[in-house]
């Protein structure tokens, strides 16, 4: 979601921030689909997933290609995000506690034990707001791709083969992937999920800024098109998944996911070259993509609770006014977390220097 440490002014690419503002408003689009509005078509749904999460991922190591790696570094902004994660579930439980007494009321947590689960990105528990925990799984995959991969970088950057031994690295992680998938030989559930993800983030953060030339693009969207088509069909074959399912490509994650969120990644570097000044608000969105990843697990629960009101007897223009709302109320949740995180910070920082200043006696 954000990068790993935070850059100046100067020397942040507001491009990658606006393509993460797009992508956070397209997960909240993706959402409402899955989970907002019922009777969408499970073609629509799947359709949707081209441009989703690995996106970010994408975004992330591609703007950490700007620095060097550090471990210190990744682990003091993913307390950050641990911070920022641990504010929005205590105030959404708070709202949960407000809602009670309202006609339509979102269940609280009661129980210290299972906020602690809240806290720790327990996907079996949740405030209220059910498809918090349906997005949940993306926070431990992120701090693990994010810690996996700076660690390994800063050990490949002592060698005096940085850019060879980073190649080698990804093409391990790509191959391990194929191999993990048609064999199903898991040590648990995350591992591949870890490896997809590491991928994607040195896929990012390898391509940096490599220019895309019209006849190199069409060429790698051929590539990846027919990588596609031959992994649909391996799926088909093999497993029994239909060509369009790209939603059981992604809970495990495969070569088919991967040439799938290569066609978004492609295009995503291809359109930088028509992009002189990124839109504000998409860079506002993007640089506070964490807190719109959060909101909009409020958002589409929200859109689910009053989708019978919502529903106008035609599954795209629901969607649509679905997409809208949902829109709306996680705007509304993530600037709200955010202002609320940036408040308890200050009154932290304001204490920290009354007790670390000197006394004027």
């Amino acid at each position: 979601m954000s990068d790993t440490t935070t850059p100046t002014t100067k020397t942040r690419n507001l491009y990658i921030d606006a393509a993460r503002g797009v992508t956070a408003i397209h997960i909240v689009v993706i959402h409402t689909a899955w989970f907002g509005i019922p009777n969408v078509p499970v073609w629509f749904q799947n359709l949707l997933l081209i441009y989703e999460v690995p996106l970010f991922f994408y975004l992330s190591g591609w703007a950490s290609s700007y620095r060097n790696p550090s471990v210190i570094q990744s682990v003091k902004s993913l307390l950050k995000i641990w911070a920022q994660w641990i504010v929005f579930i205590l105030a959404i439980n708070a709202v949960c506690f407000l809602t009670l007494k309202l006609p339509v009321s979102f269940t609280p947590v009661r129980d210290l034990p299972t906020l602690i689960k809240c806290l720790f990105f327990d996907e079996k528990v949740y405030p209220g707001f059910y498809v918090i925990a349906c997005s949940t799984w993306f926070i431990p995959l992120y701090f693990s791709a994010v810690l996996i991969n700076n660690a390994v970088l800063t050990l490949i950057n002592k060698s005096s083969k940085q850019a060879e031994y980073a190649r080698t690295y990804l093409i391990i992680l790509i191959l391990t992937v194929f191999w993990a998938y048609f064999h199903h030989e898991y040590f648990s559930y995350y591992p591949p999920f870890i490896m997809f993800y590491c991928a994607i983030w040195m896929i990012g953060y390898l391509r940096r800024d490599k220019g895309e030339s019209h006849k190199g693009f069409i060429i790698e969207m051929c590539i990846c098109i027919a990588g596609l088509i031959l992994c649909s069909y391996l799926d088909y074959r093999l497993l029994g998944y239909p060509y369009y399912d790209i939603q059981s490509a992604k809970t495990t994650p495969s070569g088919k996911f991967l040439f799938v969120s290569m066609l978004s990644i492609l295009i995503c570097r291809y359109v930088k070259q028509f992009v002189k000044k990124p839109n504000k608000i998409l860079v506002h969105i993007g640089q506070n993509a964490l807190y719109y990843f959060f909101g909009q697990g409020v958002g589409t629960s929200v859109v689910n609770a009053f989708s019978a009101s919502l529903w106008v007897h035609s599954w795209l223009v629901s969607w649509i006014i679905g997409a809208l709302v949902n829109i709306a109320v996680t705007a509304i949740v993530a600037e709200g977390t955010r202002l609320l995180y940036k408040g308890i910070s200050y009154v932290i920082s304001e204490i920290k220097k009354k007790i670390t200043s000197p006394d004027p006696a």
